[in-house]
């Protein structure tokens, strides 16, 4: 018997990282399907020791935590990736990936890339709007290797998802932290100013025995499931301190004595972020049935 992760699975067969370091390929045993049980990137297994019908997985361990879009089990952090130009940041669709997040219970962090397309207040104007909404946010460039030891290190012992725009940089991401990967990248769309997908199927890119990357196909779209208009403020973290408004029911938009909406004005959280929130409303009470 054996044990490790499953790291990608494709036409019925399943691939494990084994705990020793091996790669192996692995059938699934019939009754962990029977059982309802669907197996997906980032679960731990048992696995059989290699008999007339090769190996195969025995039991799924207990997950500490499932992602259904993308599917995948025992995530740690799940980083958004977007470039800070070509294409150009599209900040209401991060800030509906980091409510996501909150969402499934996952720890947000922020890779911005091609940050050699930059200048130095380019990049702190995102510092200055997402430090109150991120613990960490890493500023790479894959092609002269800026920030790459530091987002590394940051990476240890995790199962980090990676999510983003198509042309994000992702894939050459993934490249520069595991060169062995060897991930296929695509060139900017000029008509559409956005990237061409190159992952196609979701599966973990193992760093080291330990630590791993989810990498998963890019998207050039984004809507927020599961979350009522009027809730959504409550995956603002940093509206919390500021929500003793003048109503309980308060929105936070056009209400008088809004403690949120006066924060903002008075530069005491992102007004950017604020801008974000109230847009995103506004699509999601014209659209509710895509919410």
């Amino acid at each position: 018997m054996g044990s490790g992760v499953l790291i990608k699975g494709v036409g019925g067969n399943y691939y494990i990282l084994s705990d020793e370091g091996e790669r192996i390929t692995c059938a699934m045993k019939g009754s962990i399907r029977l059982g309802g049980l669907k197996p997906t990137v980032g679960d731990r297994v048992i696995f059989s020791d290699k008999g007339q019908m090769g190996r195969v997985v025995t039991k799924i361990l207990p997950r500490k935590n499932h992602i259904l879009r993308p599917s995948a089990a025992n995530v740690s952090l799940s980083m958004a990736v977007f470039a800070v130009k070509a294409p150009e940041l599209d900040y209401c669709l991060l800030d509906m990936l980091l409510a996501d997040n909150i969402i499934k219970g996952v720890v947000s962090a922020l890779a911005v890339t091609k940050c050699d397309l930059a200048d130095e207040g380019e990049l702190e104007y995102i510092r200055e709007n997402y430090s109150g909404a991120l613990k960490d946010i890493f500023f790479i460039s894959s092609d002269n290797r800026t920030g790459l030891k530091e987002l590394r290190e940051a990476l240890k012992g995790k199962i980090t998802l990676l999510r983003g725009i198509s042309g994000a940089g992702k894939s050459s991401l993934i490249n520069a932290l595991c060169p062995e990967a060897d991930r296929q990248t695509g060139e900017l769309s000029e008509r559409l100013k956005r990237g061409k997908n190159t992952t196609r199927v979701s599966e973990l890119i193992p760093m080291d025995n330990n630590s791993f990357i989810l990498d998963t196909p890019g998207f050039s779209d984004f809507h927020l499931k599961g979350v009522a208009s009027e809730d959504l403020w409550k995956y603002y973290p940093e509206f919390y301190e500021y929500s003793h408004c003048k109503y309980a029911n308060c929105l936070h938009i056009k209400e008088p004595e809004c403690a949120v909406k006066e924060a903002a004005e008075g530069g005491k959280i992102s007004y950017l972020r604020y801008s974000n929130y109230i847009t995103i409303y506004e699509k999601m009470k014209k659209a509710p049935k895509e919410y």
